[in-house]
């Protein structure tokens, strides 16, 4: 973003048009006291236009920066939301297992197909709640600023972001179709599709906006007079990115497993006849009919005509845990963040001497 000729001086200037207040460089804290404006820092090389001319959010449109503020705190919410709605569907399968919805419980052959229908709707309830949330705190903190200089590159994170919004939905309906059995009459192998593919490409979105967050805070950050946290941003964008990743192969190799061992059908043995018992002597084996053997169990690691390794699941798991660590972290910087954008926005509203501003297009 670079400010325009004509551009309105937010801070203060001597009578040789030099800055006449202390002001740390938005990018190396540097002070620009005694600079010109059109001058640049001698520490970073950081145009002094951006500051004075309305770079910091304290100088920018306060209805703006408070729209931010407010989508930092509806995502915090929806991260919230997520968590306790993992801990609901955790207590209504408990709730399941005693209340006999799930037939000879985890002994059960069909235990994972039982989950999987049982638990279908809570989940679709707590996807759609999260989507709702996540889509309003998204919006709200990628709302483009509204002064006349301020300009966006074609591809910058805040344009990502509302550009993936639009897929959001589509994890979510996609479980929806697969709860309503369409591919019930289907092979195996779209039976297995259509339950990994939902939980996968949900997988994917959600790490791809983690990380373009990381990117428009790291943006941010700067003009809320938090280089810190921009650093820590930098920090979350390449953690997410690279943890997500090899977390992703994990969390996938799960669901292929899983899924296929929902749609399995499982073998059972066969009675032994009466006949077949009758003509066995005492140093022979019963002869078994060649239908009662039951199905070999899945090996230990990865689904049937899947072999995994171990150190690939190894692997996985080493990721998962990186990448719960930076969601964690992230998290935390989320909040860190929601509390520069209001400290901003108070600053910028003393300065407009209102707390009312209208609303900029979203």
């Amino acid at each position: 973003m670079t400010p325009a000729d004509g551009a309105t001086i937010a801070i203060p200037l001597d009578e040789q048009g030099r800055i006449g207040i202390d002001l740390p460089c938005c990018q190396c804290d540097y002070n620009l006291r005694g600079l010109t404006a059109d001058g640049e820092c001698p520490e970073c090389g950081t145009r002094v236009a951006y500051v004075i001319g309305g770079y910091y959010l304290e100088h920018a449109a306060p209805e703006w920066v408070r729209r931010m503020a407010r989508g930092a705190l509806w995502l915090i919410i929806t991260a919230i939301a997520v968590v306790l709605g993992g801990l609901v569907l955790g207590l209504v399968a408990v709730v399941q297992l005693i209340s006999g919805g799930m037939p000879g419980g985890p002994t059960s052959p069909n235990f994972v197909r039982d989950l999987q229908e049982n638990m279908m709707i809570p989940g679709i309830v707590v996807g759609v709640i999260s989507v709702v949330l996540q889509v309003f705190g998204f919006v709200l903190i990628t709302t483009r600023e509204p002064a006349d200089w301020a300009t966006d590159e074609p591809l910058n994170a805040r344009r990502m972001i509302r550009y993936a919004l639009f897929l959001l939905p589509i994890p979510t309906l996609m479980s929806i179709l697969t709860f309503f059995e369409l591919a019930k009459t289907a092979t195996e192998s779209t039976q297995v599709a259509a339950a990994v593919l939902p939980a996968l490409f949900g997988l994917l979105l959600q790490m791809i906006l983690s990380v373009l967050l990381m990117r428009h805070l790291r943006v941010l950050m700067p003009r809320a007079r938090r280089p810190g946290l921009a650093q820590f941003a930098k920090i979350m964008f390449w953690g997410l990115l690279i943890a997500g990743s090899v977390s992703l192969v994990g969390q996938t190799t799960n669901l292929i497993y899983g899924a296929k061992i929902m749609t399995a059908t499982p073998t059972t043995s066969a009675p032994i006849s009466p006949t077949a018992a009758a003509t066995t002597g005492p140093a022979s084996q019963p002869i078994l009919p060649t239908s009662s053997v039951a199905a070999p169990p899945p090996p230990m690691f990865g689904p049937p005509g899947m072999a995994v390794s171990p150190a690939l699941m190894i692997l996985a798991s080493l990721g998962g845990c990186a990448d719960v660590g930076f969601r964690i972290a992230a998290f935390v910087l989320l909040i860190l963040a929601q509390r520069a954008f209001s400290a901003s926005a108070r600053q910028s509203e003393a300065r407009a001497g209102t707390g009312t501003v209208a609303a900029p297009p979203g």
